[in-house]
Order: C-alpha cells, then sequence, then structure tokens
C-alpha cells in the first residue's frame, strides 16, 4: 500500500495570551490527504482552516500531534510542498518570467545540476503556456489583472514540481466570472501536473466543483466535523453547478457550517435590538 502524501494525526495549535493562558485555535485534527487527490476544506471563520494549511506548509509549528508528507514529519518550508496566498506575493520589482525564475536562484538551490537547470527551465516555459502566461511574461505584476497575478503565483508555486499544492483561498478577491475561469483552469492543471491538493476557502460551491472531498471544520477550537465524498469525475463543466444533487449537497454542508457556528438569527433578539419587541423585564 503506498504512503499518503499527507498525513495528520492528532495535530493541535494554540497560542499563549497576555495572561499567560493556552488558547487552543486548533484540536485532535486527523486527516489523510491520498495521493493526486482534491481536499477543500471549509468552515465558519476563526475555525482555523488557513492555520491548518500553514501548519502543512511548515510555516508554523504543531504543539501537538505529527504532519507527514510521504511518511516524512515535516521540518519547516520545503520543496515538496507548493504554496499559494489568497493575496499576491508576487515581488512588483520582477517581471512574470524573472517571479517565476527566483525561486531557483534561492541559496537553497545553489548546487543544481545543469540537468536539474535545464529542466527548471523547460517546465517554467511549460507552465507559462500552460497558464496563458507567454504573453505577459516580460510584464510586472502592477500591469496585471487580479486572475492574472494569481495564475503567476499558481505557476510559482508549481514550477519546482511539489508533491502537495496547498492553496489558501486563492481566488478570493476576485470577481465571480474571474473565478469560474480560475476554477476550470485549476481543474485542467490538477490534471495535467498529478499533485495532491488541499485547497482552503469560503465558498461552499467552489468547494464541491473542484474537491474530490470536502472537509468540513468546526470553531473552537477547530476540528473536523464532518467529511463529505464528492460523487462526480473529474470531467466537469459549469453546469455541474445547477445539478439538483450538487444544490442539495451545498445545502447540506451549508448546513453543518451554520451548525458549527453558532450564530443564530433568533427573531425575538432582533426585534429588541431594534427596539420593536418587549422590554426586558427588571
Amino acid at each position: 500500500m503506498s504512503t499518503p502524501p499527507v498525513r495528520l494525526e492528532g495535530v493541535g495549535k494554540g497560542f499563549v495570551g497576555r495572561d499567560g493562558t493556552f488558547l487552543p485555535v486548533l484540536k485532535g485534527i486527523d486527516m489523510v490527504a491520498s495521493s493526486h487527490e482534491f481536499v477543500a476544506i471549509v468552515g465558519a471563520s476563526g475555525c482555523g482552516k488557513s492555520t491548518l494549511l500553514r501548519l502543512i506548509a511548515g510555516l508554523d509549528d504543531v504543539s501537538e500531534g505529527t504532519i507527514r508528507v510521504d511518511g516524512r514529519p515535516i521540518a519547516g518550508p520545503g520543496p515538496d510542498r507548493g504554496m499559494v496566498f489568497q493575496q499576491s506575493t508576487l515581488f512588483p520589482w520582477l517581471t512574470v518570467w524573472q517571479n517565476l525564475r527566483f525561486p531557483r536562484a534561492l541559496a537553497v538551490n545553489a548546487d543544481a545540476t545543469s540537468r536539474e537547470m535545464w529542466q527548471y527551465l523547460a517546465r517554467s516555459h511549460a507552465l507559462l503556456d500552460m497558464m496563458g502566461l507567454a504573453r505577459v511574461r516580460d510584464s510586472y505584476p502592477n500591469q496585471l489583472s487580479g486572475g492574472m497575478q494569481q495564475r503567476v503565483s499558481i505557476a510559482r508555486a508549481l514550477v519546482a514540481n511539489p508533491a502537495v499544492l496547498l492553496m489558501d483561498e486563492p481566488f478570493g478577491a476576485l470577481d465571480a466570472q474571474t473565478r469560474e475561469v480560475m476554477h476550470d483552469l485549476i481543474l485542467h492543471l490538477f490534471a495535467a501536473e498529478k499533485t495532491t491538493a488541499l485547497f482552503v476557502t469560503h465558498d461552499v460551491e467552489e468547494a464541491i466543483y473542484l474537491a474530490d472531498r470536502v472537509i468540513v471544520l468546526a470553531p473552537n477550537p477547530g476540528r473536523v466535523d464532518s467529511v463529505h465524498a464528492i460523487p462526480w469525475g473529474r470531467d466537469r463543466t459549469q453546469d455541474l453547478k445547477l445539478d439538483q444533487a450538487f444544490v442539495a449537497l451545498k445545502g447540506e454542508i451549508l448546513a453543518r457550517i451554520r451548525a458549527t457556528a453558532a450564530v443564530h438569527a433568533d427573531r425575538e433578539l432582533m426585534e429588541r435590538m431594534t427596539g420593536h419587541g418587549r422590554a426586558p423585564s427588571e
């Protein structure tokens, strides 16, 4: 049996408050992302979705439990994991092509062989073409639209050929039409790259459309509430979002998020707030 690329066992994360009290953010997270699986993570605000992704990326340390990639405990960031953030992290003084080549210029890659350098350049050119960026390779980030900037960010994350692609709401700042274009691009890219993907989003429709499984986190502290298998194959089109079964699954997941958020629209309380309800007794 092959080793899953990503395995979390009893993972917890917390911080010490000003009064010295330990404040848990995540608790007891058990999760597996299998080879070439697309896992979406959703949940109410404050449930620790982004924190969880940062732990897998090695940008933060766990407080308890273990995270393994290909069976090896992670020890900080590594080339086996590529990260894409919600906001563009491109260097504004570098062109698209220079941003794409920047990771190879880091000291950690100083010992790369000539063959590795050739493979890197070939992969960079291929990603430019695949992401529709060849015509803007000499442009600077401020000359690109938000969607185009995110394409560059995704290409840069993939250029080192990571086994795992981590995406933290990469399309959150884009308009609806651009998001749909990016969704189909990600589906095409995922099929071509054969990576394992973990994708954090607030958009349940986006999660269902892209993922093989959707994991709902509950807050206070963040923990796995439910796991939803997506029954459709990888060959998807935008029409799927109109399918009755798709709409029903979306409603089911949204109901779980609402149930875990502990936010209730109490009509009587709302009326009191607006001054239309009965006055409380003293």
